[in-house]
């Protein structure tokens, strides 16, 4: 958001301080008086009065055409301005100043004061600033906020950059009316009110569809396990009791009950690990990824057993992160790139970083059957597929995790 001292700043930007006009014009005034004293010298010493005078008027009328200059540049500030003494009384004041008043400079120049212009809410301060203003008090602030009172009593938000003219007990006060960056302020903050709540009623619903999604899976845990525990046993007790019994058909459907049982109960509990996720607070701290990926892939070099593979993990940093998440991460990523193996290929995994845009690049590159990048917005989406289950097992869900 746009201070109002950068705005202010910025419509004086191009143009001198009022203290520093004022300045010029006290200067000015103090020249044509010296030259008045000059004029009068020369005609009592000076053998050519008349060639003395010339020269006097000339100069008087350049300082006359750079007092208009200054006047001009005065009431083309671009900010509201006026001056007034210890009296309060207003004795010059810029176009702008007429407009933000809705007086003419006749009816206020020497007839009305600044006080008249500010709001009672805001006057016993002022004039307490003023007071203190008139014997030179450093602890008088230069800027500040107040409401100011046209001649239709309607109210602005005005900044005022207030200061003494140098050699003189006048001020000179530079209004900018910030009513709209006031009311555009205030618009923010009952949208950020608004925001606030809307974040603390999606904050209440998702809590309650947590507390759904735990009660949830305890039904999963508990209604849904049970009875596949049974067809489990059972199916292992046909399987192992009664299979002379049954002809190649009858063992081959048994055989492919056991396995679907097996896999459905391998989906549930991945369910849960994907439901439980979410709910899990993150613990940030520093993590050593080479240690990690090495952790991860001894355990996977324990279920891959004598089969030919190679693994190779490059230098990779200490980062702040979740340990448990970033192994569960390395964990799939891993294991996967070992499962999606080319037929006859011996699989190369490899894991590593690139700093790249200034940041760092973590990577699982393999040797393995790849996909085709139309189906990457799928890859870790729960439960899809790329490639049919007969070849490669799994739920679908390890990605998403």
């Amino acid at each position: 958001m746009i201070s109002v001292k950068t705005l202010n700043f910025a419509c004086m930007a191009s143009q001198p301080s009022y203290q520093e006009l004022e300045g010029r014009l006290h200067d000015l005034q103090s020249k044509l008086d010296e030259q008045s004293r000059i004029l009068y010298k020369l005609l009592e010493t000076e053998d050519d009065p008349l060639q003395a005078v010339s020269g006097f008027l000339e100069e008087k009328k350049g300082l006359d055409n750079e007092r208009k200059k200054y006047r001009i540049l005065f009431e083309h500030t671009g900010t509201a301005t006026c001056i007034f003494g210890d009296s309060g009384l207003i004795g010059l004041c810029n176009r702008e100043f007429e407009e933000l008043a809705g007086y003419t400079k006749s009816e206020i120049e020497g007839k009305m004061k600044w006080s008249d212009f500010v709001a009672p809410g805001d006057l016993e301060r002022m004039m307490e600033f003023h007071e203190k203003r008139k014997h030179l008090s450093q602890e008088v602030p230069e800027e500040y906020e107040f409401n100011f009172v046209n001649r239709f009593g309607e109210i602005r938000n005005i900044y005022l950059k207030i200061g003494m003219l140098q050699e003189t007990k006048e001020r000179v006060a530079s209004l900018t009316d910030i009513t709209r960056l006031k009311e555009a302020e205030t618009r923010m903050q009952d949208w950020n009110r608004e925001l606030e709540q809307e974040v603390r009623q999606r904050t209440l619903q998702l809590e309650e569809i947590n507390r759904e999604l735990e009660s949830f899976s305890y039904s999963v845990s508990h209604d849904l396990k049970a009875p596949l525990r049974a067809i489990e046993g059972f199916t292992r007790i046909l399987i192992r009791s009664y299979a002379t019994y049954l002809d190649a058909d009858g063992r081959n459907y048994l055989d492919l009950t056991h396995q679907n049982v097996v896999m459905m109960k391998q989906l549930i509990n991945d369910l849960l690990s994907f439901s439980r996720l979410g709910q899990k607070a993150l613990t940030i701290r520093p993590v050593d990824l080479k240690e990690l990926a090495e952790e991860v892939y001894a355990r996977q070099k324990q279920e891959l057993g004598k089969e030919l593979h190679r693994f190779t993990c490059k230098p990779l940093p200490r980062v702040y992160a979740d340990g448990a998440m970033m192994k569960i991460v390395f964990s799939n990523l891993i294991s996967n790139a070992f499962k999606f193996r080319r037929q006859g290929v011996i699989p190369e995994v490899e894991v590593g970083y690139h700093i790249e845009g200034g940041k760092n690049i973590f990577y699982v590159r393999d040797n393995g059957v790849g996909f085709d990048m139309k189906y990457a917005g799928d890859l870790f989406g729960a439960f899809q597929r790329l490639h049919s289950k007969e070849r490669y097992g799994g739920s679908g869900i390890g990605l998403s995790l």
